[in-house]
């Protein structure tokens, strides 16, 4: 069974007519696949979809191996709807990342294939979770949206992505995350009051096993 709202189902099926508008075809049943794919009810096709995605602003999206991509289509109204694509045919996913924050920014994949990394925005702030991508497609249990493993606030200021290494990714910020965010708002009107004070960039390796944050050169 397929979990959409009312309001995300109206979002699909005006994916739907986007598609056929640029001469895709589509079928209108619900899915269930699984992360192989080998159960396709509900697609969309078209000759080279991920031109279409690439050329959307609205759209994000990340390539897989086998010529795949995760895909999600970002409404502000309503949130996001995440879907998968596999030859050249496009599948809404039954369960989908639990985002904490009504924005998603920007998400990103490892090169296992095994977690993916999203950034979602409120009010300017951002959030990053790790998720485990097998969850998506684990179909026991009713619920839509899986939680991240970890989760990381980097308030008052942002992190940045740098790169995956092995079971850690790298980030940046100009503020240190391993502190409370007490301790990091003291900092921050600290340094906002002297005008002297250089900008700082330090360096944090997060690890997707254990979600231990720590500090590196």
């Amino acid at each position: 069974m397929l979990f959409y709202s009312n309001k995300k189902s109206i979002l699909a099926v005006f994916i739907v007519v986007i598609f056929s508008f640029f001469g895709c075809t589509a079928k209108k049943t619900v899915i269930k696949n699984d992360i192989s794919l080998k159960n396709k009810d509900k697609t969309v096709q078209t000759n080279d979809i991920s031109t279409i995605f690439k050329s959307v602003d609205n759209i994000r999206f990340a390539s897989l191996s086998e010529n795949r991509y995760f895909v999600a289509f970002v409404d502000d109204s309503i949130g996001t709807i995440w879907g998968l694509i596999k030859d050249n045919r496009f599948h809404f996913l039954v369960k989908s990342p639990g985002i904490s924050f009504f924005k998603l920014d920007s998400f990103l994949i490892s090169p296992d294939e095994r977690y993916m990394l999203t950034l979602s925005v409120g009010e300017g702030h951002p959030i990053l979770e790790i998720f485990e991508i097998e969850m998506f497609f684990n179909f026991e249990g009713n619920e839509e949206l899986i939680d991240p493993i970890f989760s990381l606030n980097p308030y008052p200021l942002w992190a940045n992505f740098e790169e995956w290494k092995g079971d850690n990714i790298i980030l940046s910020s100009e503020i240190d995350l391993t502190k409370t965010e007490d301790e990091r708002v003291a900092e921050l009107e600290k340094e906002s009051s002297d005008s002297k004070s250089e900008v700082k960039l330090f360096k944090f390796s997060w690890s997707v096993k254990t979600g231990e944050l720590k500090r590196v050169e």
